[in-house]
């Protein structure tokens, strides 16, 4: 079998993360597309990720209840009429 041309960087046993990376590299623990933020117009807890956004700085997200909501960097959830 011929060798691999792809291989997996060691990872930190206490933080999953690749030893290898650069010295200014900032750990991120990014929502899970299935599993966001609360919607900030009905609270709900069930939203998933919807998009990028092209205009703003951000994710798109959607609820159940069909409220699209823009998720900045800092974590900050604006409800689509206000992200204009």
């Amino acid at each position: 079998m011929p060798e691999s041309r792809w291989t997996i960087p060691p990872t930190d046993p206490d933080t999953s993360l690749p030893t290898d990376r650069p010295a200014d590299w900032t750990a991120t623990t990014p929502w899970a597309a299935l599993d966001g933020p609360d919607c900030p117009t009905c609270q709900t807890s069930n939203t998933a990720w919807d998009g990028i956004s092209a205009d703003s700085l951000g994710d798109w997200w959607t609820c159940d209840h069909d409220h699209r909501f823009l998720l900045t960097p800092e974590g900050q959830a604006i409800p689509a009429e206000d992200a204009a």
